[in-house]
C-alpha cells in the first residue's frame, strides 16, 4: 500500500528524525523549530484558535486511518511531573487526559 498522503509523509519523516510543518508540507530547513503555537513570557495558555490541531488522529473510515491508531482521534492526554525535591528520586504525577466522544469516561487503575 503506497503511503501517499500527508498524514503518511509526516509519520515517515518524524520516523526519521525530520522535523515537519504541522500541514505535513515536509522537514523545516537547517534547525528551524516550528513554533507557531508557542508560550510567550508568562503567557501559557493555548489560545482556543489551536484546539482543532489536538484532535489529528484519523478516525476509522477516514482515508488516512490504519488499524493501530484505534480511538486516539478521540483521546489525548499528557503527564505533568512534579518532582519533590531536587534529588529526582520522587515525583507526583498528573495525568491529564480529554476526550471528545460524550458516551466515554475515564477509569484510571493504578
Amino acid at each position: 500500500m503506497a503511503m501517499t498522503s500527508r498524514l503518511a509523509r509526516g509519520l515517515v519523516a518524524a520516523a526519521a528524525g525530520q522535523l515537519v510543518l504541522a500541514d505535513g508540507d515536509g522537514p523545516l530547513p537547517d534547525c528551524q523549530v516550528y513554533s507557531n503555537n508557542q508560550c510567550t513570557g508568562d503567557v501559557v495558555e493555548t489560545d482556543e484558535k489551536y484546539e482543532q490541531n489536538r484532535w489529528f488522529t484519523p478516525l476509522p473510515g477516514d482515508s488516512d486511518y490504519i488499524p493501530s491508531f484505534q480511538s486516539y482521534g478521540k483521546l489525548v492526554a499528557h503527564a505533568h511531573v512534579t518532582y519533590n525535591d531536587n534529588s529526582l528520586s520522587s515525583a507526583t504525577v498528573e495525568i491529564i487526559a480529554k476526550h471528545k466522544d460524550p458516551s466515554a469516561s475515564f477509569t484510571y487503575v493504578f
